[in-house]
């Protein structure tokens, strides 16, 4: 049994002589994942006071030490500030000591800005749970990484994903929205303009999208455990602090 994400994945294991009866697409398991509110009285009052723009970055972005999309995304960050007074706050996934930080990254951005108040890190680390949560409660967020896309869209919120890697892409296509797809070209910095002034503008439209979406996402992520089961191999529950399960 092997489960991929995406047609293309699927296609390549066949080509190289996988048999295709083995071979199973379904959803990211992370779409199934419950939110968890933190235990942050900070946090949570930050976010009950004023509606943020969520930002979800990774450091491998800076390929080599090239900081210059970082730079890009600080100069679109200004500019929606300016323009729109939106305020951002950065979640890292990865927190630890040394390099590969996604809060370091997050303070690259902020150093290049023109208005650094604008953007508030997030330093502590939180569970995929408690990001979930997060993400739930921007108005929209902008993710490099994936499984910050995933919780975004789960919890129902829009968001504009920056493709830095395919797999970004490949996810994103089941909910047919190429609009907020950011490709990390020479058009990168434009492009992001782009997406999220279209993401502004159809706030109520996007996520009525992905609503009509997700259900379907979450049957074809629940079809994982179904695989599992007819295998009669043990499955791992996702629980929550609360120690509600969900399991296939």
């Amino acid at each position: 049994l092997i489960t991929v994400r995406d047609q293309q994945s699927a296609k390549l294991l066949i080509q190289i002589g996988i048999k295709p009866e083995r071979v199973h697409v379904v959803s990211d398991p992370a779409f199934l994942l419950p939110e968890t509110k933190p235990f942050d009285n900070n946090l949570t009052q930050d976010l009950a006071d004023r509606q943020l723009v969520g930002i979800f970055p990774t450091w491998g972005v800076c390929a080599n030490g090239d900081f210059s999309q970082a730079i890009k995304i600080a100069r679109v960050l200004d500019y929606f500030h300016e323009k729109n007074a939106l305020c951002f706050m950065a979640f890292p996934m990865r927190v630890r000591d040394g390099e590969m930080d996604d809060a370091k990254f997050s303070a690259i951005i902020q150093s290049q800005m023109k208005y650094p108040a604008a953007l508030k890190i997030y330093n502590k680390r939180l569970s995929p749970s408690e990001l979930k949560w997060v993400a739930g409660k921007m108005l929209f967020n902008i993710t490099v990484r994936l499984h910050a896309m995933i919780f975004s869209l789960g919890a129902g919120v829009p968001v504009v994903a920056i493709n830095y890697e395919p797999k970004v892409a490949n996810v994103f296509a089941a909910f047919d929205c190429p609009q907020y797809l950011v490709e990390m070209d020479d058009e990168f910095e434009e492009s992001l303009k782009s997406a999220i002034t279209c993401c502004l503008n159809n706030l109520s439209t996007y996520r009525g999208k992905i609503k009509e979406v997700v259900a379907e996402v979450g049957k074809r992520a629940m079809h994982t455990f179904d695989l599992m089961d007819a295998l009669n191999f043990p499955t791992a529950a996702f629980v929550n602090e609360k120690g509600t399960e969900i399991q296939g």
